[in-house]
């Protein structure tokens, strides 16, 4: 998997890219907060299995 269209680029706008980065950021955010409340919910789930 490469690198997303305009990235290559070597004529990319550097307010673009700082904004591309700031967005990146946002979202890799988003994504650990769902993953760790993810994380939650399931050893909750476990930790009521019985321990067979």
């Amino acid at each position: 998997m490469g690198p997303p269209m305009g990235l290559e680029r070597t004529d990319v706008d550097v307010d673009v890219l700082a904004a591309q980065v700031q967005r990146a950021a946002q979202l890799i955010t988003f994504c650990r907060d769902r993953i760790g409340n993810a994380r939650m919910q399931i050893e909750q789930v476990v930790a009521t299995l019985p321990d067979d």
